[in-house]
């Protein structure tokens, strides 16, 4: 029954310390991973947005400022301006490339994390399936001896009715221990193939109709 204390155990929820597995630490560190350079890209799309509407404001300021005659030294700050957004934006560009680049391991590698938690958390429950064939194996071969015991004393109570209560001139009701296992049997399946059909008065009231040779003998012979 080992396997059934190893089941059954429940563990305080205020004294119990949660500790991520290696799998769930390397999933948490990746999604983390993952966020940032999703954040980072867009951060810089929208510093790119900026520059490109900072190139076209300044560009209508100097096609403004040509057609008003302006200053060569007015001009030339303008151009100079607009010369330094379209920079930034090049350089932005560079910056989206390499992180849109970055993102597909990051993707993967998340997957691959996720995945190892799934089979963590799979192979967890592996464990607890083991532990529950281990139990079903045991009670499975407890049920096989018990049984065998119980229609082994069954044919020495036969044979006390049909022998020398018989001779007294005792009749017994036709009990076959043979018999006995076949009904226990059937009653295990119909429990496990309906467990809810069968109140706990139907079940009592099956198995006291099955179990004939658990009724004692009064001093008179006559069987409870």
């Amino acid at each position: 029954m080992r396997a059934h204390i190893l089941l059954t155990k429940k563990e305080d929820p205020v004294t119990t310390t949660i500790e991520q597995t290696p799998a769930e630490q390397r999933k948490a560190k990746a999604a983390n991973h993952l966020e940032t350079l999703t954040t980072e890209l867009e951060n810089l799309r929208k510093r790119k947005e900026t520059a490109a509407c900072d190139v076209g404001r300044l560009c209508d300021e100097i096609a403004k400022a040509e057609r008003a005659g302006a200053e060569p030294k007015t001009l030339t700050v303008l151009r100079r301006d607009r010369t330094d957004a379209e920079s930034v934006g090049v350089d932005l560009e560079r910056v989206l490339s390499n992180i849109e680049q970055e993102l597909v391991p990051a993707r993967a590698e998340l997957r691959a994390a996720t995945i190892e938690c799934c089979a963590d958390r799979y192979n967890a429950l592996v464990e607890k399936q083991r532990a529950l064939q281990e139990l079903i194996s045991e009670t499975i071969d407890t049920l096989i001896q018990a049984l065998r015991g119980k229609e082994g004393l069954a044919h020495k109570q036969r044979a006390i009715q049909v022998g020398d209560l018989a001779s007294l001139g005792f009749q017994s009701p036709e009990r076959s221990p043979e018999g006995l296992r076949a009904a226990v049997l059937t009653l295990i399946t119909e429990r496990l193939t309906d467990p809810k059909e069968m109140n706990e008065f139907v079940k009592s009231d099956k198995l006291q109709t099955i179990d004939w040779p658990s009724r004692k003998m009064r001093a008179d012979g006559v069987v409870e």
